[in-house]
């Protein structure tokens, strides 16, 4: 937290804890390069006692494909790999029967990373705009855009009957029913299981030497300390004790500007719809995991019920 671990030089404070910085943070943490809290006023990570964080969900989508955005889509790849470690280290775990002290809700075995695929869909005659120039950015990392099957490409086709992935080209047979199918298979994506990631990550924090401030006093910002210069060298938390340190670092994603009021112009939080379908375990007729679905320009919904 505040003192800083045996193998660090300085103190730096953390507060918040996105989803999206959980694996580069904790590797961060790993690496030795500095050490510091997190600060998040709930023990568990579930929604349901009251988190609402970003990363407070069932689960998170992880995707590879952000169009013209490659900055975004070489994260993901570095991402992808600490998550395979991270499912091969659980695993290891439940093979070696150690105790390591794992948080309640949290046990050796669990996978936290599920490679379902995603099947990125458009309405629309022709690609979308934003298909076309993910296609074109997955050429561009070596291996992606083998990855990936375009629905109508006969190569892609072949590929994904190859590979095994070709029976989630179509899950809800569009094109049987004479309906139009334009879509995109992406086989690197799929979904984490949010609540259980996070107290892995943590897990690894304290295991790194992190000191958590978790109370929901405590662990509550009130205000920023800063110098005479303007130079910010703590906070002070909800309990009116006063934290110093070399370095803040404001973790909090969208609600970012409630605490730097400055960011509002170029932080924003958007928000989208997601459908959840919870199929019964006795049913067996469709696989364990489907492919997540993105729906472009228009709902599916909305054309299905013009066809």
């Amino acid at each position: 937290m505040l003192a800083p671990s045996s193998q660090s030089q300085g103190c730096a404070l953390k507060m918040g804890w996105t989803s999206d910085e959980r694996c580069s943070c904790t590797s961060r943490y790993q690496a030795g390069q500095y050490s510091s809290p997190v600060r998040r006023p709930y023990t568990t990570n579930s929604c349901r006692d009251g988190a609402d964080g970003a990363s407070a969900n069932i689960n998170k989508i992880i995707r590879f494909s952000y169009g013209k955005e490659i900055e975004y889509q070489t994260l993901a790849v570095e991402a992808s790999k600490i998550w395979d470690e991270w499912n091969q280290q659980l695993a290891d775990l439940k093979k070696s029967g150690e105790d390591v002290g794992l948080p309640p809700g949290l046990k050796a075995g669990d996978k936290l990373w599920f490679n379902s695929g995603m099947l990125r869909t458009s309405v629309s005659d022709t690609p979308d705009e934003f298909e076309v120039e993910t296609l074109k950015c997955m050429e561009k990392e070596k291996g992606l855009r083998e990855k990936h099957f375009e629905v109508g490409n006969e190569a892609d086709l072949r590929r994904a009957q190859k590979s095994g992935w070709a029976h989630k080209l179509d899950p809800f047979h569009r094109k049987e029913q004479g309906k139009p199918h334009i879509a995109v298979l992406d086989t690197t994506a799929g979904f984490v299981a949010a609540g259980r990631s996070c107290l892995w990550a943590l897990h690894l924090c304290k295991l790194a030497g992190v000191k958590l401030v978790l109370a929901p006093q405590a662990g509550k910002l009130r205000r920023l300390l800063s110098k005479p210069d303007g130079s910010i060298h703590g906070i002070e938390t909800e309990d009116g004790k006063p934290h110093s340190a070399d370095l803040v670092i404001v973790a909090c994603g969208g609600w970012t500007p409630a605490i730097l009021p400055e960011t509002s112009r170029s932080i924003e939080t958007t928000a989208g719809s997601v459908v959840t379908v919870q199929i019964p375990r006795e049913n067996k007729s469709l696989p364990e995991f489907e492919p997540l679905m993105r729906i472009l320009q228009e709902s599916l919904l909305k054309s299905s019920s013009s066809s």
